[in-house]
């Protein structure tokens, strides 16, 4: 059982950001593309993307133990987590709609201010996120030490 291998992380939804693309030669006008997912060898780790399918690899996991991934305290903090991956899926799709708007009037401070509220949303369901993953993994720590 190889539970260490998954993180939760704080990107910050950075690959929702948009930073400059590299312009042909000789145009005066500024192109923006989107800086892009990580790698999918990080993204397969990170429980905490919303775009990896690193939650079907966990579930697998902790399955193996058939026991304990049925107890009534597993399966409550699974459901506490899955609750938390669709709120990463929101605020991503909402930063998403942010950053392009942004693109449009990058001065606008109310746009800064829901980026800036979205980012301390997203600060606190990773940080939830992390205390359920930490209670999971205690939860297995046997099949954790024998790795």
């Amino acid at each position: 059982m190889d539970l260490l291998r998954y993180k939760v992380c704080n990107c910050g939804l950075a690959h929702e950001a948009y930073a400059p693309a590299d312009n042909e030669q000789g145009t005066q006008h500024h192109a923006w593309k989107r800086r892009g997912f990580c790698p999918l060898a990080v993204r397969n780790s990170r429980l905490s993307c919303a775009h990896s399918m690193a939650w079907f690899g966990f579930l697998r996991e902790l399955q193996q133990d058939p026991e304990k991934y049925q107890s009534d305290r597993v399966q409550i903090l699974l459901g506490s987590m899955d609750v938390l991956r669709t709120q990463i899926f929101k605020l991503d799709h909402r930063k998403g709609m942010l950053e392009s708007k942004k693109l449009n009037d990058i001065n606008n401070p109310y746009i800064r201010q829901d980026l800036q509220h979205l980012s301390e949303q997203y600060d606190k369901v990773i940080g939830e996120m992390k205390a359920i993953y930490q209670k999971i993994t205690k939860a297995y720590q046997d099949q954790v030490n024998d790795k």
